[in-house]
């Protein structure tokens, strides 16, 4: 599946808890319907980054994504989401338990 937008403000949530910025961009039909996935951000022919890719039930018209690796500014520029895949909770559940073990340690 592959979705395109031009990233738009979003709530700045990641800015005042100063944790993953997000580019976020307006669904269009097709939506992706509310839950976590994987994928790649390209900015025309460029890849980006690898992508975590979300979509909320508080704001399920807005795709929000992190790009590993890429800390620039994509305000007003129009990306495309490709080879996305769903996530299941069990994978989530297991990666997410093994990056706080991980900082736990450090």
């Amino acid at each position: 599946m592959t979705k395109e937008g031009t990233v738009i403000k979003g709530q700045g949530k990641y800015e005042k808890w100063d944790i993953l910025p997000t580019a976020n961009i307006r669904q269009s039909t097709p939506m992706l319907p509310i839950g976590s996935y994987v994928g790649e951000c390209y900015l025309e022919e460029d890849k980006l980054g690898n992508s975590y890719i979300t979509v909320y039930t508080t704001a399920p018209d807005i795709i929000e994504t992190y790009i590993s690796g890429f800390n620039e500014s994509l305000y007003g520029k129009r990306i495309t989401l490709k080879n996305i895949k769903k996530l299941k909770y069990s994978d989530v559940r297991y990666y997410m338990d093994s990056i706080i073990e991980k900082l736990i340690e450090r």
